[in-house]
């Protein structure tokens, strides 16, 4: 939930700084518009902000894996 807070803040920055700024946070952790517009239906930016972190969490693991670390 730390995680979650901290990557709120950020995206509602980006949200006040526009659309354009807003996206690119989305497609940095590679979410796909319908997940966001899902999560943002569901719970708003808190929704998005859980999403993000998991899929932060999921490359983390993605990478180990194919590193032949995990």
């Amino acid at each position: 939930e730390e995680m979650r807070e901290q990557v709120l803040q950020t995206i509602e920055e980006r949200e006040r700084q526009g659309a354009h700024a807003f996206g690119l946070v989305v497609n940095r952790v590679d979410l796909t518009e319908r997940a966001m517009r899902e999560a943002l239906s569901i719970g708003g930016l808190h929704e998005l902000a859980g999403r993000i972190v998991l899929r932060c969490l999921q490359k983390v693991l993605s990478r180990k894996r194919f590193a032949g670390l995990g």
